[in-house]
């Protein structure tokens, strides 16, 4: 199955429910009975629980599609409980999820330095780096030319995260400055 089957709303809440329960406990988590599905976690049972029938028949679906897709694995276990493992391929549709959901929580007030975020990213890299800057732009990013984005707030983690997903680490750099020539445009932009 592809994972563009698992854009909806319901395979990404699953998917990054037992990233984040995965991320706490280890690799595998307990799981709990749900009617007609079997066993999920419990933060899935609890959110199962409040769901009219409908919404829970495709909860139920989504569940077994990531099943047979192997983006999660049920593995019985020698007390008789059941583990639930997000797979390497369920793995990498969390982290598109969370690189999705990715912003930029902005302070109170401004530490009144610029993040330039600066990059050459070679034409074999040509789709990282398109997506890379509709990321920059849909975070809100201030384009000063073609490679150069501007920031007003701390945004290395987000960079990072982003860049590090993307694979192309080595050819993005973040610099931090006080001024610049423009930086009234740019306080236009921003504030």
């Amino acid at each position: 199955m592809s994972k563009r089957k698992f854009n909806g709303e319901i395979a990404k809440r699953i998917i990054l429910t037992m990233a984040g329960a995965t991320a706490v406990t280890g690799l595998a988590v307990t799981l709990a009975i749900m009617p007609g599905l079997g066993l999920v976690i419990k933060e899935l049972m609890d959110w199962y629980g409040q769901e009219n029938s409908q919404t829970k028949f495709r909860i139920r679906k989504t569940f077994e599609d990531l099943r047979r897709a192997r983006l999660i694995k049920c593995i019985s276990m020698p007390d008789k409980t059941i583990k639930i493992i997000l797979t390497e391929g369920g793995s990498k549709l969390s982290l598109q999820y969370n690189l999705d959901q990715l912003r930029i929580e902005k302070p109170q007030k401004w530490d009144r330095l610029w993040r330039f975020i600066i990059f050459d990213i070679p034409n074999s890299y040509n789709r990282e780096r398109r997506y890379f800057r509709l990321k920059l732009k849909s975070m809100g990013f201030y384009q000063l030319q073609k490679s150069v984005w501007i920031y007003p707030y701390n945004c290395k983690k987000e960079i990072d995260f982003v860049s590090e997903y993307l694979r192309i680490s080595p050819y993005i750099r973040i610099a931090e400055v006080k001024e610049f020539d423009g930086s009234s445009e740019a306080q236009e932009y921003f504030f």
